[in-house]
């Protein structure tokens, strides 16, 4: 069928025939990709709704990085991490070893700070007491 509009245009009308479906499925995704700052945004309003727990597996955020900082083999990757956490908590147990081995050698006074060189059992003092005569001590100066 032809019309005019006003300008004396012509104007085509095809007849259209709906499908046959009797259902009708919406389709509601966003009109435009969300931002950093709205993804990050709604990370953390999950995250804190969440009781501050992780929403997402350390995979699916690797996954999802991936791609922006050029990793091409996610496993590989994840594996590194896990290598990662373990020479850190290697490192932190060193340290907590070798802090319990100075205190053991009298290198804290009894109020838990270092002592100084001439300090009896301090640094360059020799062999010093150990914590549990230390302890021993304070109760005997608490009675």
């Amino acid at each position: 069928m032809r019309e005019g509009d006003e300008d004396g245009a012509e104007v085509t009308f095809e007849p259209r025939k709906p499908g046959t479906s009797s259902a009708l499925v919406l389709n509601w995704l966003p009109y435009f990709q969300p931002t950093w700052a709205d993804i990050q945004s709604a990370a953390q309003a999950v995250k804190l709704a969440n009781g501050e727990k992780p929403v997402i597996s350390q995979r699916t955020s690797v996954e999802a990085m991936a791609s922006i900082f050029g990793v091409t083999d996610v496993d590989s990757e994840l594996r590194q991490m896990g290598d990662e956490k373990q020479r850190d908590i290697e490192e932190a147990r060193e340290a907590m070893e070798a802090d319990f081995a100075m205190r053991d050698e009298g290198g804290e006074n009894d109020e838990g700070t270092p002592k100084k060189p001439g300090d009896p059992g301090g640094a360059g003092g020799g062999k010093g007491e150990t914590a549990e005569a230390r302890q021993k001590g304070k109760e005997e100066k608490a009675t």
